[in-house]
């Protein structure tokens, strides 16, 4: 099929090598230098590197300081289309909507991007009216959030790789966002509770907590927050009320996901 495609002229063997190269970078590979590349596709260095300045230029990767490659954080951005495709939000909605009625607070539905937190869904509880009138307009579906400064955001980081994790909370530190020593032990305290808690950080106000969603593999793909405005109740009033109905709902949006884990 794919030599009479070739023959037909509707075949691009750039394209198939450009993706092949993206597909050589796993989380055992995540650094590759350009013999690796060329021997692992069977092509010259003088190719591979130009289709190594090529996924660099457009962005899909980038260099350290070895002058390895390895995959840029817009790679991130074709996993959130397919996740968006996969129907990950219409995954998780039935739960969402279910929490927000059983706390009575609004639920959000987060997902990495880049540096922020990508709000992807977000349900109200029945009949909320001007209760949480500084969140009714404080999210819609699509605004993005930075990583430190919201529950979702520091759930998400938190459950990243360490590697990585480093590399994101230097880059937030380079742009005044958070202190890198702080924000690191903040976050393994997360991993080691599972929870993640923020109030007043991003709009004063409102506060909220977060657990992960986990995918088959057990790779963090979401994060679910309940949020609220702090006046109404504070942050550790919502560990102690709801915490446990949140961390089970993240549970059964991961099964559903194919999570097999307790």
């Amino acid at each position: 099929m794919g030599e009479e495609r070739a023959r037909q002229g509707r075949y691009s063997q750039s394209l198939q090598r450009g993706l092949a190269i993206l597909r050589s970078f796993t989380p055992e590979r995540p650094l590759l230098g350009v013999v690796e590349i060329a021997e692992d596709l069977d092509l010259s260095r003088a190719t591979a590197h130009r289709y190594l300045n090529t996924l660099v230029a457009l962005g899909y990767l980038e260099q350290d300081a070895s002058r390895k490659y390895r995959l840029s954080l817009r790679v991130a951005d074709l996993g959130l289309a397919a996740w968006n495709a996969m129907g990950l939000p219409a995954h998780a909605r039935p739960h969402l909507a279910a929490l927000a009625k059983r706390t009575a607070h609004p639920v959000e539905l987060a997902v990495l991007d880049g540096l922020d937190a990508l709000l992807v869904d977000r349900v109200c509880p029945p009949g909320m009216g001007t209760r949480h009138r500084r969140l009714k307009d404080a999210a819609a579906i699509g605004c993005r959030r930075p990583l430190a400064r919201t529950s979702a955001g520091k759930m998400l980081l938190a459950c990243l790789p360490v590697k990585q994790r480093v590399e994101l909370v230097e880059q937030l530190a380079r742009e005044s966002v958070a202190e890198p020593r702080a924000l690191l032990s903040a976050l393994q305290q997360i991993r080691v509770e599972g929870l993640a808690s923020a109030a007043d950080e991003l709009v004063s106000g409102a506060g909220g907590i977060a657990a992960p969603v986990l995918s088959e593999s057990g790779e963090t793909v979401a994060a679910i927050s309940i949020v609220s405005d702090t006046a109404l109740v504070d942050v550790e009033d919502m560990i102690d009320r709801f915490a446990t109905a949140l961390l089970s709902t993240a549970q059964q949006i991961s099964k559903r996901l194919g999570w097999e884990g307790r």
